[in-house]
């Protein structure tokens, strides 16, 4: 009868619907699984001395984790800024959040990090620095910000070793007057306070104008800062400054004599890390020969730095290993970390830098990422300490021998960050123009 049918007809729907509404919601969990992405913003100075590497690396950094990753794929999303002025770094940093991204990452030195950290830490977004290197950065209310470089007391620590392996004991500093300048030299002079280091005299200390840019420094101001230099008397000069600002200083000291026998210059990691911007149109002074350095130290023999070298210079025409810097390989795993410690119950953020709101899932984010124990990556084994800095510190002593700075005589090593000690490594130390002054370095 029709009423059998209808009843019939009603039970068939019943059983169906559930299952189609079952099929319907799988197959939208599944599809969210194959197509959950989350943005991940990165945001550089225009002026960035290797922007033009990061803008490929970052990208192929982004594809290598989504064809690794099953679940959780990501998208990147690009702001450059004009350093020069607070108001385009709050602009695009602004502009950035309203792509929601769930991390921010940035190559950018100590001061431009500092300026970031303040307009993502009230809405609980991540952001991991590559080189920010000021001690003094880690604020209370900056609790999310994550530094992948140790902090310029490390370095400092590294060039007091140095020093007194070859028994320098008086010394002169020349730097610039950026965070990154100023608190080498006062974290060095905090180290010569102790009664063990008191034989050491530091002769004198020379500050250059570093907000000009870097193809603008006044050769005349440099002179200016250089007498002070010569006048001191100091043999052994220290030049901590940024890569960009490092040729024309040295350019200036060669003209007043001040790199020739009888010297010894050892540059800090700000010019160790990327020796490419010592160079004039791809050429190398013969001056440069026999600089020492204090390099942040990555393994390159280990599988995963040689694979990801391999891979993405073979890949991009154009870039070849002298593009590989320290900056570049933190840059690669900090897009690796970032992708690593995301799930699917994480929500995007909504927020924006007109509102009170803070992104509900930021600071389970943070501590996912804060997690990480030991995690080989290209740079090596990466762990944060529970404030959010890169637990080892590690550097080398480096020596200048065209084209770009190599491992030098000995390594230097810290791995507590409380002890430091030697390593003999491979000897390749070549003093040229500069003459040793204390025990002679290992040569082969």
């Amino acid at each position: 009868t029709k009423t059998h049918l209808l009843m019939l007809f009603i039970v068939v729907v019943a059983m169906i619907i559930p299952w189609l509404c079952g099929f319907v919601l799988s197959g939208r969990v599944l599809l969210g699984h194959a197509s959950e992405e989350y943005t991940v913003g990165f945001l550089v100075a225009d002026d960035n001395p290797q922007l033009n590497v990061l803008q490929v690396l970052v990208p192929y950094a982004i594809t290598k984790f989504n064809n690794n990753s099953v679940d959780v794929k990501l998208r990147l999303k690009t702001h450059t800024y004009d350093q020069s002025s607070l108001f385009g770094l709050v602009d695009a940093a602004c502009s950035l959040l309203s792509s929601n991204p769930v991390v921010i990452i940035s190559p950018d030195g100590s001061g431009c990090i500092a300026s970031q950290a303040d307009i993502f830490a009230p809405l609980h977004i991540p952001l991991l620095s590559i080189v920010a290197t000021d001690p003094h950065i880690k604020k209370a209310h900056r609790q999310n910000l994550l530094l992948l470089s140790p902090g310029d007391e490390y370095q400092s620590r590294a060039i007091l070793d140095l020093l007194s392996f070859y028994d320098w004991q008086e010394m002169a500093f020349v730097a610039s007057d950026s965070t990154y300048g100023i608190n080498g030299v006062t974290y060095f002079q905090t180290l010569l306070t102790n009664n063990r280091n008191s034989h050491f005299v530091v002769k004198s200390i020379a500050f250059f104008n570093a907000v000009t840019h870097f193809n603008h420094l006044d050769p005349e101001q440099m002179r200016t800062t250089l007498i002070n230099t010569k006048r001191s008397l100091a043999r052994v000069i220290i030049l901590n400054c940024e890569g960009q600002y490092g040729r024309m200083v040295l350019q200036q000291a060669y003209k007043m004599g001040l790199m020739g026998p009888g010297y010894v210059w050892i540059v800090t990691e700000g010019i160790t890390a990327n020796p490419k911007l010592l160079a004039f149109d791809g050429f190398y002074p013969s001056y440069y020969e026999g600089l020492l350095g204090i390099g942040p130290s990555i393994d390159s023999k280990t599988l995963e730095y040689k694979a990801f070298v391999d891979r993405f210079v073979s890949s991009h025409a154009g870039i070849d290993n002298s593009d590989i810097s320290p900056t570049i390989v933190k840059s690669y795993d900090a897009v690796q970390l970032a992708g690593r410690a995301l799930n699917l119950n994480i929500v995007p953020p909504a927020v924006n830098c007109s509102t009170n709101m803070s992104w509900l899932d930021g600071e389970s984010y943070l501590d996912a990422i804060k997690s990480t124990k030991d995690k080989a990556g290209a740079s090596g084994r990466i762990s944060f300490t529970s404030d959010g800095q890169v637990k080892v510190a590690d550097y080398k002593i480096v020596n200048f021998v065209n084209p770009g700075f190599f491992c030098g005589c000995r390594e230097l090593v810290e791995h507590t960050k409380s002890k430091a000690e030697y390593v003999c490594g491979q000897a390749r130390c070549r003093p040229s123009a500069v003459q040793f002054l204390g025990r002679l370095p290992i040569t082969l």
